[in-house]
């Protein structure tokens, strides 16, 4: 109620986004819900958002009405909020990151599920880049390094490649820049999580290869309608 009471006058928020809770045990849970709180740590210092993320989410009625609610083209319920947000964003509504506002929430438990949600999240992510593509430089919900990250994946599967066919190490130095970009989550995940934070550059190339496969996929096809 005091969240909500936030939302009363005109000046107002147009919509308030909170965070995931997660009582999971497995390494691939336990690694997307750091990434949440990864971001959550960013979004802390923003005075205000450009995203809204529905699974935990309140928006005054009569800009949510007055904007067009969602968009019922969308097949399935994946980045139909970003492109709601953005669209708010675009108007000039401000939207706020409110912590308290608390779910909790079932990751895909293994890596391929993981990959495969990550992998919808790139295609989609790119159907809305279509329509917003100044969001793509930035916006306050994706990491910047993520972006980067995606660029430097291929290289990490060059250089174990070229180190198998050559049987020398040298091939491997092409890990090293992509491996210098996971630090800083690294660093984060192991005061939280030593176990997450040793497989962590793993999951960060994971997460890579399978957005940038979607993004990739994004940019070669066009949804029907869209």
């Amino acid at each position: 109620e005091a969240l909500l009471a936030g939302f009363a006058g005109p000046q107002s928020p147009a919509g308030l986004m909170g965070a995931y809770r997660s009582r999971q045990r497995s390494l691939a849970a336990r690694f997307a819900q750091l990434e949440f709180e990864d971001r959550y740590r960013r979004m802390r210092r923003q005075p205000e958002l450009d995203v809204v993320a529905t699974y935990s989410a309140a928006f005054r009625r009569d800009l949510f009405m007055e904007a067009g609610g969602f968009d019922p083209s969308f097949p399935e319920a994946n980045n139909e909020d970003v492109e709601f947000s953005y669209r708010l964003s675009q108007a000039g509504h401000s939207m706020h990151f409110a912590p308290e506002a608390q779910v909790y929430h079932h990751h895909a438990a293994s890596w391929l599920g993981y990959m495969r949600t990550k992998l919808g999240r790139g295609y989609w992510r790119m159907v809305v880049y279509r329509r917003y593509p100044s969001k793509a430089l930035k916006d306050s919900y994706t990491p910047q390094v993520l972006k980067l990250q995606i660029l430097l994946a291929p290289l990490v599967v060059l250089g174990l490649l070229g180190a198998l066919w050559r049987r020398r190490p040298e091939p491997l130095a092409l890990l090293a820049p992509f491996l210098l970009t996971t630090l800083p989550f690294v660093r984060f995940a192991a005061w939280r999580d030593p176990a997450v934070a040793a497989v962590s550059p793993w999951g960060l190339w994971l997460r890579s290869l399978a957005f940038g496969a979607g993004v990739l996929r994004g940019l070669l096809t066009r949804p029907r309608g869209k």
